[in-house]
């Protein structure tokens, strides 16, 4: 049976798989109190009051973003979104966090309901900050599973339960562990359609936010320039530039360089792949976007069963389970 979303408002766990439902219900209560718990600590920057005020916005502006996605957004309150201190860390230890985590910029860990963010916010780079915030937001968002496992991949030990119990990840938006818990299946789609959701909120309101009003003004003039310059389409820069980082040569010049969205490869195959399901589906669907919907949804829902369908209807049986094997590394279909 396909797992579902259900109205989990105060913690960003939704089931716990493989345990009766007394159980269940206890460990999801023992997830809500992991979410009210969170604070700062010694490792953290103190946000200015400027984050917190954009972190109330976002959570405004979630419950209409995502109820076109068909979910509830849950509150995420600044104390659950941690501001890394970078200097608290001597090189080698910040290697090993940002290698724990796979990840230069932020991360979200459902275990422990929170986000952990590895910028600093700050002048020129505010936009960057809160492109990273909105992508781990929108993880957190997600549709999050658990099962009970025996395998020394078990991601939490619980003993303030009946029963001492070890538990690991079974979904994780729009990724399914393996049974050995070693690989998850769809990781890049889950990356991608996240960043794409980020995308698309960016889109929607930072514009109208002062806080990055200018560094979004001087990165779309950037863009312009470059357009004309490389005889590039501006609109496939516009789908790739993120944000702008000012960069001081050896000569001492400053000048701006473009960083693109993260997996911004592994965009352009699924942007590919939104393409070919339009091509073959137009009977169906008006647009890619309504395509991209599904997959949405489905990473915000945990309803997979639509994209799945539709999958091995375009590409023919199996080939669902085929583009799962291969986005767990990188996929093509």
């Amino acid at each position: 049976m396909e797992e579902f979303k259900v109205n989990q408002e105060n913690s960003g766990i939704n089931r716990i798989v493989g345990v009766d439902e007394d159980l269940e219900k206890e460990l999801l209560k023992y997830f809500e109190r992991v979410f009210e718990n969170n604070s700062t600590d010694g490792e953290e920057i103190i946000k200015p009051a400027e984050l917190e005020n954009i972190i109330a916005r976002i959570n405004s502006v979630l419950v209409d973003f995502l109820g076109r996605y068909g979910i509830n957004a849950i509150n995420i309150p600044s104390k659950n979104i941690h501001v890394i201190d970078r200097t608290k860390f001597d090189p080698v230890g910040l290697a090993k966090l940002q290698e724990k985590f796979k990840t230069d910029n932020g991360f979200f860990i459902a275990l422990k309901q929170a986000i952990g963010i590895l910028k600093e916010y700050k002048e020129d780079e505010k936009l960057s900050f809160l492109q990273t915030l909105i992508h781990e937001i929108m993880h957190f968002e997600s549709f999050h599973s658990l099962e009970e496992t025996d395998s020394e991949f078990s991601e939490r030990n619980l003993e303030n339960v009946d029963k001492r119990i070890s538990l690991k990840t079974r979904r994780s938006g729009f990724s399914i562990a393996s049974k050995d818990g070693e690989m998850m299946y769809f990781h890049y789609i889950d990356e991608v359609v996240i960043t794409e959701l980020a995308i698309r909120f960016e889109q929607q309101y930072f514009n109208g936010w002062p806080e990055v009003r200018d560094e979004i003004n001087e990165r779309n003039r950037y863009l312009e320039r470059m357009s004309v310059r490389e005889n590039i389409p501006l609109s496939r820069l516009m789908l790739g530039a993120a944000s702008l980082r000012r960069k001081v040569d050896e000569d001492g010049n400053a000048k701006y360089v473009a960083i693109t969205h993260s997996y911004n490869d592994d965009r352009i195959i699924f942007h590919q792949l939104l393409n070919q399901l339009f091509v073959k589906n137009k009977d169906t669907f008006d647009s890619e976007e309504q395509i991209f919907n599904l997959f949405a949804k489905a990473t915000l829902t945990g309803k997979l069963l639509p994209v799945a369908r539709l999958i091995e209807k375009t590409f023919g049986k199996g080939s669902f389970r085929i583009m799962g094997i291969k986005s767990s590394d990188k996929y093509s279909i």
